[in-house]
């Protein structure tokens, strides 16, 4: 049989659904369309659903039967995790730490007034601020050069350079935002504010390892 033998399609069957795999498409086409002489699959675009679980839940509002196996149980188990933590986090973390900085803030004005100290924290929590609250700006801090600064190669996040703040080589690299960060405005400004405050090294000793001086330390 050539295909110009076929003549014009016939809908002889529909095969509808959320998910059809490559396999099964092309067994229909391999099998189905010499035997019968045509084969359309006829699948409206808005069908295709994002998520394992919109696939799943249409199923079930049109009585369509779920194919349950071990593996599928510890598969969805894995995205349930991530679908969760990225909710606490986006909706419950992001505030949190927020409220955290802020209230640090409010601490740091009752430190001894011109210090070393307060002015260093001022910076560290300036940072921290403007990262959490997704600014450009480092408001508010003592040394506004030192603190945009390292604001600037915290955002820009590709390279490893000596820290205008810290005072030792830093990998700003670490805080582009991936995997479930990315792409998402709430969870990135959670992910850099987060990243930047456990990654900081107070450093109280100097080492060489971590080229810290003296002076720094």
């Amino acid at each position: 049989m050539s295909p110009g033998s076929l003549g014009r399609p016939k809908i002889l069957g529909r095969v509808s659904g959320p998910i059809w795999s490559a396999a099964a498409l092309g067994l229909i086409t391999l099998f189905a369309a010499p035997a019968f002489g045509a084969f359309v699959i006829n699948r409206p675009a808005d069908e295709y659903a994002p998520s394992m679980f919109a696939v799943y839940e249409r199923n079930r509002q049109e009585g369509v039967a779920n194919y349950i196996t071990e593996d599928f149980l510890l598969a969805s188990y894995g995205l349930i995790r991530v679908a969760v933590g990225k909710s606490v986090e986006r909706e419950r973390y992001a505030g949190l730490l927020r409220n955290l900085v802020g209230r640090l803030q409010a601490a740091v004005q009752e430190q001894e007034a011109d210090s070393p100290v307060r002015r260093a924290n001022q910076d560290f929590l300036a940072i921290l601020a403007a990262l959490a609250e997704g600014r450009p700006e480092a408001a508010d801090a003592a040394g506004p050069k030192r603190a945009q600064a390292e604001l600037d190669l915290v955002l820009a996040a590709n390279e490893i350079a000596r820290s205008p703040l810290w005072g030792y080589s830093f990998d700003y690299a670490q805080f582009l935002p991936r995997g479930h960060y990315e792409g998402d405005e709430a969870l990135t400004r959670y992910f850099r504010a987060a990243r930047y405050a456990g990654a900081a090294l107070f450093a109280v000793k100097p080492s060489r390892a971590t080229g810290v001086s003296r002076k720094a330390a």
